[in-house]
């Protein structure tokens, strides 16, 4: 038979162990919390960057769609017709009530429809070999593009009626093509042509740079050529209203199209801030993904801490009993509570904030424009955490402050 001191013993030393493995797992969810915490609050600071991205452009209040040119009236072997008529809807949709601006472009931007060749300046030594860096992406724009999308024209002019096919070729560069070679608008006057074709253009216009395949991908090189030299196939209207497009309007430019050419099938009708929503899902979805997974690690890190608390408290009330008998204040009983859960939330925080970056080559693979150890974002969290590890110590804690030192006294 035992003696009973050494079963009080095997008791107060498994109750030790017990108590240091649920320390270690609350240490270990606050931890993941941290962690999961820091990645959804980059992601969320990288996605608002996104947000506020100057794109050289202004998508609001543009309308855009596509238009499928039968190819038996409108062919690309004689694009008279294609340059008439296009030049002709322009003109009229530019008269529908609301509408401030139009213009065509063939490809469209944000329609994962992309036409690029490399290029050659006149007078520079061409480049060694091909790559992303010496390729530019081409738009063929009607006059008025300009205005229509909002783009800012830095040097030079838009282009006119008069720049048709038997007129001399020009082109419209934007700053990241123009910098590369000029400064200011030294560009205006020089010619270029494209990889593919023999035709010298003089360059009569520099605008900003843009992005108009996706919000995070740096800007390239662009190159912009009057339609009535270059028409497209499926060229997309641009349609810019005073007010935000209202249903009548789109339906009055319907009516426009079909009163030239009733045959004509549009696609990809809408708003063409919607299209670069769409090229933001991707990311959107990572942020709201990051943020549950975030939450509820959160959750399950403060149920755990308040557990762990409450039997820290219940296992030490003769203590906190005895300790109030001998005049221990309400306050210093709480405060003793507090701290050994605050201990906890740091010890979980140096651990997850050093996961967290040491994680940085995988986090930087989700982030714009953000430091993958952004220092704000991991303080502003921590304190966050920390503060809600605290209040999750706050009932355990009133639990001891209420400890009866009448009851220890007449248990001893």
């Amino acid at each position: 038979m035992r003696p009973l001191g050494s079963l009080a013993g095997t008791k107060g030393s498994a109750h030790r162990g017990a108590r240091r493995l649920n320390n270690t797992l609350i240490v270990g969810q606050i931890a993941l919390s941290f962690v999961l915490l820091v990645s959804a609050g980059l992601v969320l600071k990288s996605f608002q960057k996104l947000l506020r991205t100057d794109l050289g452009f202004d998508p609001q209040r543009v309308t855009s769609m596509t238009m499928a040119l039968p190819p038996q009236r409108y062919g690309m072997a004689d694009k008279t017709q294609n340059v008439v008529f296009t030049s002709a809807l322009v003109e009229r949709i530019r008269s529908v009530p609301g509408v401030t601006a139009a213009a065509a472009m063939f490809p469209a931007i944000y329609a994962n429809d992309v036409n690029t060749d490399g290029y050659l300046v006149e007078g520079q030594a061409p480049a060694a070999e091909s790559s992303a860096a010496t390729q530019t992406v081409q738009i063929s724009a009607t006059p008025g593009l300009i205005a229509t999308l909002g783009m800012h024209l830095l040097y030079g002019r838009d282009f006119t009626s008069a720049d048709q096919k038997s007129s001399v070729p020009v082109v419209i560069v934007d700053e990241e093509l123009a910098h590369r070679y000029w400064k200011g608008g030294e560009a205006i006057g020089k010619r270029i042509r494209m990889s593919g074709d023999t035709t010298w253009r003089t360059i009569v216009g520099e605008v900003e740079s843009i992005r108009d395949e996706n919000v995070a991908t740096p800007a390239r090189p662009h190159t912009f050529f009057p339609y009535a030299q270059n028409p497209g196939s499926r060229p997309t209207l641009a349609v810019r209203t005073a007010g935000p497009t209202s249903a009548g309007t789109v339906a009055a430019i319907r009516r426009t199209i079909a009163e030239l050419d009733a045959s004509i099938a549009l696609d990809n009708v809408g708003p063409l801030s919607n299209a670069i929503s769409r090229s933001l899902e991707d990311r959107r979805l990572t942020e709201l993904l990051l943020a549950g997974f975030a939450a509820a690690a959160l959750a399950l890190a403060v149920i755990g801490l308040y557990g762990v608390m409450a039997l820290y408290v219940a296992g030490r009330q003769r203590e906190f009993g005895v300790r109030a008998a001998i005049g221990a204040a309400p306050g210093r009983l709480v405060a003793l509570v507090l701290r050994e859960g605050a201990t906890l939330a740091v010890v979980g925080l140096l651990i997850g904030g050093t996961a967290a970056m040491l994680a940085t080559r995988w986090k930087r693979s989700l982030l714009y424009d953000v430091s993958p150890n952004d220092p704000i974002v991991f303080a502003v969290l921590a304190a966050t955490l920390l503060a809600v590890a605290v209040a999750a110590c706050g009932v355990p804690a009133a639990r001891a402050a209420r400890s009866d030192p009448s009851r220890t006294l007449r248990a001893e």
